[in-house]
């Protein structure tokens, strides 16, 4: 087959990957009226509100800002109250974001929900869009921006997907070139401190001193401005809220953690399976980064499943950082081509997971997403050797 045709059917099927995604998206848009509730027609459904972690840290935001202890504004029947009460959102809402995230929403705190959530979506996307400008030419980073399923989670979900991948992606491929303004980014990052520490320890590990030394001044400015606005006490009821959450809905993640819990697992089996996950990522780790073959794609996307993975509390908003982590390895794909059906298979299940997600959820009690970023992982590890 000529190389023009084979070009076009490349495109042809990422344009209806596209395609497919945006049209779900916007099939679902339109069960919700502007301010991200179910509209009178989809109310008698399952449907609740628009980005409803995005809900949470918006409840957070506005609870912290009107002067209320830590322990208020991290309690889950407050934030459930404060939603019910100004939106009319039923159901249970928990924001366990560390306090630097209302700190760092302080500009948006006079928005309605409506428009404060249109504004995280809209940033979100341009960000995670331009990001895969650093790893794509242009039209190939257009279809890929609505191809990948991060901005049908981030919708429905809300979260910081979006733009956790997009940090994590300037980071890993600029950080030699742009050393101050990826350590800006990766300052930036610790908006939600553990992506901060990913952030961090993978400029140590690509050995960016002057990128981390700017990171860390910055992270840690961040944190105790954070502190010195909200109380030190702020960051321990964040912490306890978070346990607290996953003990309470442990169905609501997308953990290897929480996905044992949710089939049923005692609490002490479901960390166990989680230390193994821990303990099979710092096995991998430390082989891809010691094999002379693997190459800078295949390390960046191993970071990038293994934040996913490291993670109890990974959620299917954080969905983006898994496709992160699809998009340094579709580049190692382009440049040295596929090895095998297994590569094939994860890579689609990157791309359809919101399709088979439901049907793994009915069936096994376990989402399909961090059997995604075993995958991934191991991908990595493959492509290494």
């Amino acid at each position: 087959m000529e190389k023009e045709e084979k070009l076009l059917i490349k495109y042809f099927f990422a344009m209806l990957l596209a395609f497919a995604m945006f049209y779900t998206v916007l099939t679902r848009s339109s069960f919700y009226d502007e301010d991200g509730l179910p509209s009178v027609a989809a109310k008698g459904g399952a449907l609740r509100i628009a980005g409803e972690n995005v809900a949470g840290d918006y409840a957070l935001l506005k609870l912290a800002e009107s002067g209320k202890t830590s322990a208020e504004f991290y309690d889950p029947s407050v934030q459930t109250a404060f939603i019910k009460d100004r939106l009319g959102a039923e159901g249970e809402f928990r924001s366990f974001s560390a306090p630097t995230m209302p700190f760092a929403l302080v500009p948006l705190s006079e928005l309605s929900y409506g428009e404060f959530y249109s504004m995280w979506l809209t940033w979100g996307l341009f960000l995670f869009s331009a990001s895969l400008l650093c790893l794509f030419p242009f039209f190939q980073a257009l279809l890929l921006s609505f191809a990948f399923p991060a901005l049908f989670y981030a919708f429905s979900f809300g979260g910081g997907g979006l733009f956790y991948a997009a940090a994590l992606i300037f980071i890993l491929t600029s950080a030699e070139r742009f050393p101050k303004t990826a350590g800006i980014v990766g300052g930036l990052t610790f908006v939600a401190p553990f992506y901060g520490v990913v952030s961090l320890a993978a400029l140590f590990v690509e050995k960016r001193k002057k990128a981390a030394a700017v990171a860390s001044v910055f992270g840690a400015v961040i944190l105790f401005l954070a502190a010195s606005r909200y109380g030190k006490d702020s960051f321990a009821a964040a912490r306890t809220a978070a346990f607290a959450a996953l003990n309470a809905l442990p169905c609501a993640f997308a953990s290897f953690r929480s996905g044992a819990a949710c089939a049923g697992m005692s609490v002490p089996a479901a960390w166990t399976i989680y230390a193994v996950v821990v303990l099979y990522c710092a096995a991998v780790g430390k082989a891809v980064f010691k094999s002379r073959t693997a190459t800078k794609n295949v390390r960046n996307a191993f970071l990038c499943a293994a934040a996913a993975l490291a993670t109890p509390w990974f959620s299917a908003g954080e969905y983006g950082v898994l496709c992160a982590a699809a998009a340094f390895l579709i580049c190692d794909l382009r440049e040295r081509g596929s090895s095998g059906i297994f590569e094939k298979i994860i890579l689609c299940g990157v791309f359809f997971a919101p399709y088979v997600d439901p049907f793994f959820v009915a069936s096994f009690r376990f989402p399909v997403i961090p059997l995604i970023g075993a995958g991934l992982a191991a991908v990595c590890r493959k492509r290494a050797f």
